[in-house]
């Protein structure tokens, strides 16, 4: 007797796109699993259907979740729910095109490329705040470029053993060659702390 494991490949959710007030483009930002066992991720544009510094919608913060009951197929479609549509504000962010993490009580964290308070290339840290099913949205922190801080995160944010949170920049520090940087909270207030911006040894990290 021969045994072969067919595995079938099938999309749990089409984005409908910035025309229908969805998402669209999840690029690189990949999905993570919540404690409450849902999807998080982010979609680079969408959101609304409105222009955004001549992108199709400023991006959106969405969650996964399985159907509340057994499916009758395992093709059976995931429900999506958008935590937060960015504005077409420069200091609101824009192309979250990331990794965000999630803490034991439900807040998103993650970064926007783009978007800034002050200058729009160097990009942002953000807070989804969950009070029941609803979230709110606060700017931790705003990048400010080089030489002491970084720019242009692509690479989203991961809790460390520690509690605080890590990611890296593409521009900034050091001769603008990126940074590691760290997040630490306290008392709920935020601070950045740049761990590494040696441009000689790695440069520019996605």
């Amino acid at each position: 007797l021969e045994f072969r494991r067919v595995l079938f490949r099938s999309p749990i959710y089409n984005f409908a796109g910035w025309s229908n007030n969805d998402g669209a483009y999840p690029y690189f930002g990949g999905l993570t699993i919540g404690p409450d066992g849902a999807f998080y991720g982010t979609t680079t544009v969408g959101g609304e259907s409105t222009a955004c510094f001549g992108n199709p919608g400023c991006g959106t913060v969405f969650k996964l979740q399985p159907p509340p009951t057994r499916p009758t197929s395992v093709f059976a479609p995931w429900t999506e729910t958008i935590l937060y549509r960015f504005q077409p504000q420069a200091d609101d962010g824009t192309v979250p095109d990331v990794l965000v993490a999630v803490d034991a009580s439900g807040n998103v964290y993650g970064t926007t490329v783009y978007g800034n308070d002050q200058y729009y290339y160097w990009g942002l840290v953000y807070e989804l705040v969950r009070s029941g099913n609803s979230y709110r949205k606060q700017v931790i922190h705003n990048f400010r470029g080089e030489p002491d801080d970084g720019a242009e995160s692509f690479s989203g944010l991961v809790f460390g053993p520690d509690g605080n949170l890590y990611g890296t920049t593409f521009a900034g520090g050091g001769d603008n060659a990126g940074t590691l940087f760290q997040m630490v909270n306290s008392g709920g207030d935020w601070t950045e702390n740049v761990l590494y911006d040696d441009p000689t040894n790695g440069t520019q990290s996605y």
